[in-house]
């Protein structure tokens, strides 16, 4: 696997954004300069490892979604899994059509 610098920063930006805080406030939080955050989400820079782990928990998210953009189902709390399984193949797909939709209207996209 090749660490995609760039992707990874995009979402960190998207999700630090659909926090609603400012790369200021997040930098602060991390306990980094702004400078330092804006290379990182501008792929620019990596994090190290301790910068990177405090991102993942100021952000709620998981590692794997940082790096690859996935999320494994074993990272969904187990009631949304529950109720998962209750649903039809058809509500499934719709579910995933709504998710779909969410994920692109967080990034600002119709």
């Amino acid at each position: 696997m090749e660490l995609d610098a760039v992707e990874m920063g995009r979402r960190i930006a998207q999700r630090r954004k659909s926090f609603q805080l400012k790369q200021k406030e997040l930098a602060e939080k991390l306990g980094v300069s702004n400078n330092h955050l804006s290379g990182i989400e501008l792929g620019k820079t990596s994090p190290s490892l301790e910068v990177f782990i405090r991102i993942c928990t100021e952000l709620d998210v998981t590692p794997d979604y940082l790096l690859e953009g996935t999320m494994h189902s074993n990272n969904v709390p187990q009631s949304i899994m529950g109720h998962l399984r209750l649903c039809s193949e058809k509500n499934v797909a719709l579910i995933a059509a709504i998710t779909r939709f969410l994920a692109n209207y967080e990034e600002g996209q119709p």
